[in-house]
């Protein structure tokens, strides 16, 4: 049943809208709140906590509601979150407003990553999730704009919770069915992983190596190479700009080159960034900025649907969810350890970091694609 594909973009959009706001307007918001600076990480953190802990619900949840009315009512959370926080602008407020936004984004991204996973190929795979892209910088534009007119930060969020609202009304006057594997909501699922289930789910938790780069890479330019604060925030921006513009080319070149040999010159093209970090050379921080960014583009999307070569429907769709919920158990830790490792050690180890997860990265897709290639047993 492939239809409708363009409320898989709208839907991907809508859910980078929020996370668009917080970065962006945090100088206003943490004056309102009278917050340290560094509260926007711990704040972000528990976004990441609860849409981890939503995407492990995530197979039992469809079991009794079905994919509609998790996505109308992930929707719904997210509305109440936005609101929330720009309404009560206590931290009351701000505390029930992580919890929502975390546990809304989370149950969609897994709904919608699965849908795709099921029903479409890589190619969309990778556009869903640069639109997701599009729907930070559009969420930031917004924030920008407000502030720019000397209006309330928190009109920004009335804003977006008023889109959120629009694309609501979308998803109600728009049926989407659940693959297959979803259809018996009466029936719980009883699939039992085991260890090597969980390579998919290894893979992903080593992703959240992108948030690590994102954090530090400035730092570490500041540090080690002498950059101005501008400077190195440019080259931030071209690695993060290169990794969502590569979502959309990733796109196009799944019509010429196989799934395995995209992801394998992307991990090439990532590691050798990684190691032009470690030549210690200024002319080469441009290249690895794009290489780094570029690489990474691939790495997520065109893996997440693989189960669905390997496996049977029902554990699929469960290792589907746990990819999703690793990626966040990532995000939320790589960035607290790596932290803790440059401050005690040397922000040297900046490099060495992101190649040890890209190897690892590198491990499981290849003990992966061997189950595949062997034609692994399809009951999972």
């Amino acid at each position: 049943m492939k239809k409708k594909m363009w409320l898989l973009f709208i839907i991907f959009i809508s859910l980078g809208f929020p996370d668009g706001l917080l970065g962006s307007g945090w100088p206003e918001i943490r004056n309102t709140f009278h917050f340290e600076t560094e509260v926007v990480g711990i704040l972000t953190m528990g976004i990441f906590i609860f849409s981890f802990l939503s995407s492990l619900m995530y197979t039992r949840l469809i079991a009794k509601l079905g994919l509609e009315k998790i996505l109308q009512g992930s929707t719904l959370v997210i509305i109440l979150g936005l609101l929330l926080f720009s309404a009560l602008r206590t931290p009351v407020g701000m505390i029930s407003s992580i919890i929502f936004l975390g546990i809304g984004a989370g149950c969609i991204d897994v709904a919608i990553n699965d849908y795709v996973s099921f029903y479409y190929n890589e190619k969309i795979m990778s556009w869903v999730h640069a639109f997701w892209g599009i729907g930070i910088s559009f969420g930031s534009g917004v924030m920008s704009i407000v502030l720019f007119n000397g209006l309330g930060w928190f009109y920004s969020y009335y804003i977006i919770a008023f889109l959120e609202l629009c694309i609501l009304i979308i998803l109600i006057f728009n049926r989407m069915e659940a693959a297959p594997q979803h259809s018996d909501k009466q029936e719980k699922s009883k699939v039992k992983l085991t260890k090597l289930h969980y390579l998919g789910p290894l893979y992903y938790f080593c992703y959240g190596i992108e948030y690590v780069v994102g954090l530090y890479f400035s730092t570490f330019l500041l540090v080690n190479y002498s950059l101005s604060s501008g400077e190195a925030a440019f080259q931030v921006s071209l690695y993060w700009t290169f990794l969502m513009v590569g979502r959309f080319f990733t796109g196009f070149l799944i019509s010429y080159m196989s799934v395995k040999k995209i992801v394998s010159i992307h991990l090439l093209i990532s590691f050798l960034g990684g190691l032009l970090l470690l030549s210690q050379q200024n002319n080469f921080i441009l290249v690895a900025s794009i290489l780094m960014g570029y690489g990474f583009s691939a790495l997520y999307p065109m893996m997440m649907r693989l189960p669905y070569d390997i496996y049977n429907n029902e554990v699929a769709s469960k290792i589907v969810a746990y990819q999703v919920g690793f990626q966040y158990l990532g995000v939320i830790i790589l960035p607290v350890v790596c932290g803790f490792i440059f401050n005690y050690t040397s922000l040297n180890l900046f490099p060495i970091s992101i190649l040890t997860a890209i190897l690892i990265m590198a491990l499981a897709f290849k003990r992966l694609y061997s189950f595949k290639d062997k034609n692994f047993n399809k009951g999972g």
